[in-house]
């Protein structure tokens, strides 16, 4: 779905470059640093771990746009293995067909309390899952620019071992964020299986 830099716009290029070139930057300052606060705690620093580690943020700096892009394939390719999410559309088809059926019938739904009923949850049901839909998807992009733009800063923190664990945590956020299309697939699958939107197909009769 995002599979490169150049996909998210010119300008999360942009912001990702500036701060990989700050990276760099910075590297050598976080590499005195490591070395000052071994002296500081009254130990030898470990000059072997801190080149590992510059050298080790590095390669996951480099390799960032290529292992991102890997983790979106694979993700992909399983959610599109499990369904083609033609059970959200249908639905979501389905739904707002039944809205707008209602739309010109005011008056004959105002005698018939079982149309009207149906007819608000219908438009209600519609809203919903046209908001939650777009939402979803816009929180998904979201979090995914946010994680690709900060992506060299929180690479950097992988130069001292306290916050190490911010490096790990982008690579499981990524996996995290990539797993909803999974998700979606997923309820996808399980909306066509149990033919949810079939009650949108109902006509009168709805209250016994």
């Amino acid at each position: 779905m995002i599979p490169n830099m150049d996909v998210l716009g010119s300008l999360v290029r942009d912001l990702h470059q500036m701060l990989s070139n700050l990276f760099y930057v910075a590297l050598p300052v976080a590499i005195a640093l490591s070395v000052c606060i071994g002296f500081l705690k009254g130990e030898s620093p470990s000059y072997v771990d801190i080149l590992r580690r510059a050298l080790v943020a590095s390669v996951l700096l480099i390799s960032f746009p290529e292992v991102s892009g890997w983790i979106l394939d694979i993700c992909d390719g399983l959610a599109n293995k499990i369904d083609s999410m033609s059970g959200l559309d249908a639905v979501m088809k389905m739904a707002q067909e039944k809205a707008s059926s209602y739309a010109g019938a005011q008056n004959v739904l105002l005698l018939k309390f079982n149309d009207l009923f149906i007819a608000v949850l219908s438009f209600a049901s519609y809203v919903i899952l046209y908001v939650a839909r777009y939402l979803t998807i816009a929180l998904y992009y979201f979090f995914w620019v946010m994680l690709s733009v900060l992506s060299p800063i929180l690479i950097l923190c992988y130069m001292f071992p306290s916050t190490a664990g911010i490096t790990k945590g982008l690579y499981r956020g990524l996996i995290e964020v990539a797993s909803w299309k999974i998700i979606w697939a997923i309820q996808s699958a399980m909306l066509a299986s149990l033919s949810v939107g079939n009650i949108y197909k109902t006509e009168g009769s709805y209250i016994t």
